[in-house]
């Protein structure tokens, strides 16, 4: 099975960007191609850097120069479908360019898509990496207390459980999925509230790369503070992701069901996370 790589650039931290690159490059399992797609290179580092320059001799490496900043979004957008043009790409993955991949990763991930059913998307743990000497900061989906259980497509669209860094997914979903439209705002949500439609999506409790954790972070994973914790969420954010989330319920055929699904109280147990996802959808929606 091919697999092509998307890595979205973006004026990348050197070091971060070398580590990434090398972690690919020794990956156990050698059938992949990987497309850098580069929104934005402000000192030229691919152009300068020695280093990557031995990195990018290798002739599975191609790069793609945006016209422009598109936002991460566009930016795996734009390698995707540069990589879809190539009939021999089996499966798909999404790469942060300041990660670090196990050696293993690329091979688990095909071995686990193999056994799935057709548009399929396989997701994974990481181990988060802090920045301060690369602290050991445990397991990803443990501190957002992310329950990978609730898989039906309302749950993920509301409440995403999957790392575009740590999902596999086949061509067929992408050439159903591909181009992502421009008013979507995450590159992960979407492939994972598509694939619930279609073959579905697969946890695999197992981390296969370091989240590194930094300043720079575009969307950065974090501790869950609890469920009645809306620090950060003005009215007015709140009735932007109302209106965002409402948006694709409609395109889903999804009946907006706010006032019931506070009041799914197990979650609190449960799923505490997903629980405050409703609430706030609940407070965009009739409050802000």
């Amino acid at each position: 099975m091919l697999v092509g790589i998307v890595l979205a650039y973006y004026n990348p931290n050197e070091k971060l960007f070398l580590e990434q690159l090398g972690s690919i490059l020794n990956q156990t399992y050698q059938s992949w191609r990987l497309v850098i797609s580069v929104d934005e290179d402000r000192n030229n580092f691919l152009r300068l850097n020695k280093k990557v320059q031995v990195l990018l001799h290798d002739p599975r490496v191609s790069i793609v120069i945006n016209k422009g900043p598109r936002g991460f979004v566009q930016n795996f957008n734009h390698g995707s479908l540069a990589l879809l043009k190539e009939d021999g790409i089996e499966a798909f993955v999404f790469c942060d360019q300041d990660d670090e991949w196990f050696p293993e990763k690329l091979c688990t991930q095909v071995e686990e898509l193999k056994k799935k059913p057709r548009e399929s998307l396989v997701f994974f743990d990481a181990v988060c990496r802090g920045a301060q000497e690369k602290e050991l900061l445990g397991s990803l989906w443990l501190l957002e207390k992310r329950n990978v259980d609730n898989r039906d497509t309302e749950s993920v669209l509301m409440r995403n459980v999957v790392s575009g860094a740590g999902a596999i997914f086949d061509r067929a979903l992408a050439e159903d999925f591909l181009p992502i439209p421009d008013w979507v705002k995450f590159h992960d949500h979407y492939f994972a509230v598509c694939a619930t439609t279609k073959g579905g999506i697969y946890p695999v409790d197992k981390p296969l790369y370091y989240y590194n954790q930094h300043s720079c972070n575009v969307v950065g994973g974090g501790n869950f503070k609890g469920v009645f914790n809306l620090s950060g969420q003005s009215f007015k954010r709140l009735r932007d992701k109302y209106e965002y989330l409402s948006k694709w319920k409609k395109r889903l055929g999804i009946k907006d069901n706010a006032i019931r699904n506070i009041l799914r109280f197990d979650l609190l147990i449960h799923d505490p996370a997903l629980y405050r996802s409703h609430l706030g959808y609940f407070i965009g929606k009739y409050f802000a």
